[in-house]
């Protein structure tokens, strides 16, 4: 499944789940779930950004296999080709 459509279709869900419910909330409990929802939103983006920079670890590391397994390659066939 798309990861788009499937973020947009767990949007919905909660939209919809929220919508049935007609609950009132004190302007304390909806101050509490603001602030929540950024603590929550903060941590997400640091994970992402870890995330990310793992990521580019990862690939600077992959880079370095691929030219030593080019360079091992050439080294084992080269006195194979008489030169």
């Amino acid at each position: 499944m798309d990861p788009d459509k499937k973020a947009w279709d767990l949007k919905e869900l909660v939209r919809d789940s929220e919508m049935r419910v007609r609950a009132q909330y004190e302007g304390e409990d909806v101050r509490r779930a603001v602030v929540h929802t950024r603590e929550d939103l903060v941590q997400v983006v640091s994970y992402l950004s870890s995330i990310g920079r793992l990521l580019g670890s990862i690939k600077a590391l992959l880079v370095i296999i691929a030219f030593a397994a080019v360079v091992s390659a050439v080294a084992l066939v080269w006195p194979l080709l008489g030169y």
